[in-house]
């Protein structure tokens, strides 16, 4: 599937909603702004510094954050804030895909399944910190759902709570977020018990039964096909997958 950093040629065509191309960011850029996310509390300040960084690399905030990869480490800005339990920072990262268009959907997707030069992604990252309340924000930013801090719009459950109910093409993707293996060859159920944290071992587990109860996971070829479904849901294959093009963004 497509790895971040997406290529700047690629975000160049991506942001012409500014006057100038967008800036290519260096490594400085790059550790200045993944500590916003990392060490800053507060959710305005955050989108604030991050409205700073747009104007400052003439390209949208979706863009930025599909570039802002640390090139020592792999890590996103849900890389960071997920491992600092800094909530607010999710929070921040989540609104700037809000509402989600269509037109960005793979983009999203691109961000919030990245992983990391050792393979990680934010959930195996919030796994292994044992609090549950921060696999729940994992969890529903990558399913863009309400956050918990957040009011829900009439009857509907909490994604987690929800069934096999739908579409494959919301269902198949949950799964292979959360059955996803690091290098190591662990998902993040692997690396809470690894860690010592029943309690989070426990609610994914849980998740994961709800989401899969007839256990297709376990089996190689399943496993497989799970892939492959969402390679082409977000048309990964394609030559140069990367983020969608538009004038708006």
């Amino acid at each position: 599937m497509a790895r971040l950093p997406v290529d700047h040629a690629i975000v160049t065509r991506y942001c012409k909603a500014f006057s100038e191309p967008p800036k290519q960011p260096d490594a400085r850029m790059i550790s200045d702004l993944l500590e916003v996310y990392r060490s800053m509390r507060d959710f305005q300040s955050i989108r604030n510094s991050m409205a700073g960084a747009s104007h400052m690399w003439s390209c949208h905030p979706v863009g930025i954050l599909l570039m802002a990869i640390d090139p020592s480490t792999g890590n996103s800005a849900l890389h960071v804030a997920t491992a600092s339990k800094n909530v607010e920072g999710l929070r921040a990262v989540n609104a700037e895909f809000r509402p989600l268009q269509v037109r960005l959907r793979r983009s999203y997707h691109m961000l919030v399944s990245h992983k990391n030069h050792a393979g990680d992604t934010m959930l195996h990252v919030a796994a292994r910190t044992g609090d549950v309340q921060l696999l729940v924000y994992a969890y529903r930013i990558f399913c863009h759902d309400s956050l918990p801090d957040e009011k829900r719009w009439g009857n509907s459950q909490p994604v987690e709570l929800q069934g096999t109910e739908g579409l494959d093409q919301f269902i198949i993707p949950r799964l292979a977020f959360l059955i996803d293996k690091n290098n190591e060859g662990r998902d993040a159920i692997a690396e809470a018990e690894l860690a010592g944290y029943p309690e989070a071992v426990e609610w994914l587990e849980a998740l994961v039964s709800r989401m899969d109860p007839s256990g297709k996971r376990t089996d190689a070829v399943e496993r497989a096909k799970i892939e492959d479904y969402v390679r082409k849901l977000y048309r990964y294959d394609e030559e140069e997958a990367g983020p969608e093009t538009s004038k708006d963004v």
